[in-house]
């Protein structure tokens, strides 16, 4: 029976904890240097996922295709939008050539 107020208390304890890391977590979130954080991971993620898109339609449409140097070239374009363009030309273009003089441009 002693056990009863002990495990109240460590529950009373774990609630306390939980509802501190909670209310420390909000304001956290609330924070304007992690919103930039979060939004910063969530831009290179995105940034990262348009790469392997792009890499991944030129390997399927023109599979004796060199895509190493256009990997290189890609990786170096900080710009969602124009990641987003050249995924669309990577699907669209007639040709590997084509797809180059595209992201020459």
């Amino acid at each position: 029976m002693a056990l009863v107020p002990e495990k109240k208390r460590l529950t009373f304890c774990y609630k306390q904890r939980y509802n501190t890391d909670m209310a420390q977590e909000e304001m956290m979130q609330e924070s304007p240097f992690y919103q930039l954080v979060i939004q910063r991971g969530i831009e290179q993620g995105a940034r990262e996922v348009s790469i392997k898109n792009i890499l991944s339609a030129l390997t399927a449409r023109f599979p004796h295709s060199d895509t190493q140097h256009v990997e290189q070239a890609i990786e170096a374009i900080v710009s969602l939008d124009r990641l987003t363009e050249l995924h669309l030309t990577a699907i669209q273009t007639p040709s590997f050539e084509a797809f180059l003089q595209a992201l020459d441009a």
